[in-house]
Protein backbone atom coordinates (compact mmCIF):
# COMPACT_ATOMS: atom_id res chain seq x y z
CA UNK A 1 0.00 0.00 0.00
CA UNK A 2 1.35 3.11 -0.49
CA UNK A 3 2.11 6.26 2.12
CA UNK A 4 0.07 9.00 2.27
CA UNK A 5 2.32 12.42 2.20
CA UNK A 6 2.16 14.50 5.55
CA UNK A 7 0.60 17.73 5.12
CA UNK A 8 2.06 21.14 5.16
CA UNK A 9 0.71 21.36 8.33
CA UNK A 10 2.01 18.82 9.85
CA UNK A 11 5.26 19.41 8.79
CA UNK A 12 5.19 22.88 10.42
CA UNK A 13 3.87 20.87 13.76
CA UNK A 14 6.37 18.72 13.91
CA UNK A 15 9.35 21.59 12.90
CA UNK A 16 7.95 23.46 15.92
CA UNK A 17 8.41 21.17 18.14
CA UNK A 18 11.66 19.53 17.76
CA UNK A 19 12.83 23.72 17.02
CA UNK A 20 10.89 25.90 19.20
CA UNK A 21 10.23 23.73 21.74
CA UNK A 22 13.16 21.82 22.17
CA UNK A 23 11.64 18.04 22.03
CA UNK A 24 13.23 15.07 21.13
CA UNK A 25 12.16 13.12 18.17
CA UNK A 26 11.08 10.08 20.77
CA UNK A 27 8.97 13.05 22.35
CA UNK A 28 7.53 14.06 19.36
CA UNK A 29 6.56 10.33 18.14
CA UNK A 30 4.66 9.69 21.53
CA UNK A 31 2.93 12.92 21.06
CA UNK A 32 1.88 12.68 17.09
CA UNK A 33 1.84 9.07 16.50
CA UNK A 34 4.01 10.13 13.72
CA UNK A 35 7.02 7.30 12.97
CA UNK A 36 10.65 8.67 14.58
CA UNK A 37 11.59 7.95 10.70
CA UNK A 38 8.98 10.03 9.49
CA UNK A 39 10.15 12.57 11.81
CA UNK A 40 14.00 12.66 11.26
CA UNK A 41 13.29 13.24 7.38
CA UNK A 42 11.52 15.94 7.91
CA UNK A 43 13.85 17.90 10.19
CA UNK A 44 16.35 16.52 8.19
CA UNK A 45 14.78 18.40 4.86
CA UNK A 46 14.14 21.54 6.56
CA UNK A 47 17.33 21.75 8.30
CA UNK A 48 18.85 20.98 4.49
CA UNK A 49 16.49 23.26 2.08
CA UNK A 50 14.95 25.36 4.78
CA UNK A 51 11.52 24.86 3.28
CA UNK A 52 8.70 22.60 4.91
CA UNK A 53 7.40 21.52 1.18
CA UNK A 54 7.79 17.74 0.51
CA UNK A 55 10.20 16.50 -2.04
CA UNK A 56 8.22 16.13 -5.35
CA UNK A 57 8.79 12.82 -6.53
CA UNK A 58 9.63 12.10 -10.08
CA UNK A 59 6.05 11.07 -12.42
CA UNK A 60 6.60 8.48 -14.52
CA UNK A 61 5.29 9.17 -18.15
CA UNK A 62 4.81 7.19 -21.02
CA UNK A 63 7.29 7.86 -24.16
CA UNK A 64 5.74 10.57 -26.67
CA UNK A 65 5.16 8.99 -30.05
CA UNK A 66 5.76 10.82 -32.97
CA UNK A 67 3.22 11.19 -35.75
CA UNK A 68 4.98 9.11 -38.37
CA UNK A 69 5.67 6.06 -35.71
CA UNK A 70 1.80 6.04 -34.87
CA UNK A 71 1.32 5.66 -38.66
CA UNK A 72 3.73 3.24 -39.29
CA UNK A 73 1.97 1.44 -36.00
CA UNK A 74 -1.72 1.94 -37.68
CA UNK A 75 -0.02 0.33 -40.91
CA UNK A 76 1.19 -2.96 -38.79
CA UNK A 77 -2.22 -3.52 -37.12
CA UNK A 78 -3.96 -2.72 -40.45
CA UNK A 79 -1.74 -5.48 -42.01
CA UNK A 80 -2.00 -8.20 -38.54
CA UNK A 81 -6.15 -7.59 -39.35
CA UNK A 82 -5.52 -8.16 -43.33
CA UNK A 83 -3.12 -11.51 -41.90
CA UNK A 84 -5.81 -12.32 -39.84
CA UNK A 85 -9.20 -12.57 -41.75
CA UNK A 86 -6.77 -14.19 -44.65
CA UNK A 87 -5.90 -16.98 -41.96
CA UNK A 88 -9.36 -17.03 -40.79
CA UNK A 89 -11.03 -18.26 -44.50
CA UNK A 90 -7.90 -20.94 -44.90
CA UNK A 91 -9.38 -22.38 -42.06
CA UNK A 92 -12.90 -22.17 -42.37
CA UNK A 93 -12.33 -23.53 -46.19
CA UNK A 94 -10.28 -26.16 -45.31
CA UNK A 95 -12.06 -27.12 -42.20
CA UNK A 96 -8.58 -27.13 -40.14
CA UNK A 97 -8.49 -26.45 -36.78
CA UNK A 98 -5.85 -24.77 -34.86
CA UNK A 99 -4.48 -27.20 -32.34
CA UNK A 100 -4.88 -25.81 -28.49
CA UNK A 101 -1.52 -25.05 -27.24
Amino acid sequence: MGRKPLSSDLRAVLIHMSHKRNLSVKEIEKLTSVKSRTIQKVLKWYNETGTIAPLKRPTIRGRKINNDYFEVCLALLEQLKLILIEFSIFVLTFNIHPIPI
